[in-house]
């Protein structure tokens, strides 16, 4: 269901786009806030660490 859980004194708020999907920016957040290069970022995912796909 597509809607805010909250409002701002009545205001209609338009909902641009989905909620991201599970892992969709953790390698920018990675890479690009935490500085970590693709290697560290690959080793991550080996470990377990970090997925791109949902857990089943």
């Amino acid at each position: 269901m597509k809607g805010q859980p909250y409002s701002f004194g009545g205001a209609q708020l338009d909902v641009s786009r989905d909620a991201p999907d599970l892992g969709e920016h953790t390698q920018v957040v990675l890479r690009d806030i935490l500085g970590l290069d693709e290697a560290d970022i690959r080793r991550l995912a080996e470990l377990g660490v970090t997925r791109a796909d949902p857990v089943e």
